[in-house]
């Protein structure tokens, strides 16, 4: 991550565009949430992002080195392909209800929203340790019923997102079939 540790992140405002039963109805005014993780590593190949992205480029028909689901040597086999994949979280800002009881009015763990989210998607060629390719893609996705969990999901399916538009441009497919 790259996001500076003050910038707003989340909003939780008083009306929002998704669905949920007495939206951010405990909060005075349009609540924030800052970023206090800095400069922050998000995860490798046995992460759940990494995890997702290899699901999303194997369903993309891309030729994967690894597996992250092999615990001995899913890593290490990704580590000998010809390109080395990274990318760097730059800017996110999402809406967000937190859903509450409809007798007391409590908040529950029940979250529908809406986040953008853009990465600096890189491509390291790993025999020259040369970065070939370094772009900004941004991705979005809105969670419209409140689920456990909602904020996190409607991160990963963002990053899936900006994922499949990485994949999708034409120097990427380049690559990926040796042109």
């Amino acid at each position: 991550s790259d996001i500076s540790r003050s910038d707003e992140i989340l909003a939780f405002p008083g009306k929002v565009s998704t669905e949920g039963t007495l939206c951010n109805h405990s909060f005075r005014g349009n609540a924030t949430v800052t970023y206090g993780g800095g400069r922050e590593y998000l995860g490798d190949w046995s992460s759940d992002l990494g995890r997702v992205f290899h699901q999303t480029l194997t369903n993309r028909g891309f030729s994967v080195a690894g597996d992250p689901s092999d615990l001995f040597t899913g890593a290490q086999a990704a580590s000998t392909s010809e390109y080395l994949i990274g990318a760097r979280l730059v800017k996110m800002k999402g809406n967000f209800c937190q859903e509450h009881d409809r007798w007391y009015g409590l908040p529950q763990r029940s979250f529908s929203g809406e986040l953008f989210v853009e990465f600096e998607w890189s491509v390291m060629n790993s025999l020259t340790k040369q970065v070939i390719f370094k772009k900004r893609i941004g991705g979005y996705f809105k969670q419209n019923t409140p689920i456990n969990g909602g904020i996190t999901t409607t991160f990963e399916n963002a990053f899936i997102d900006s994922a499949e538009r990485f994949t999708s441009l034409e120097e990427i497919q380049e690559l990926a079939t040796g042109k």
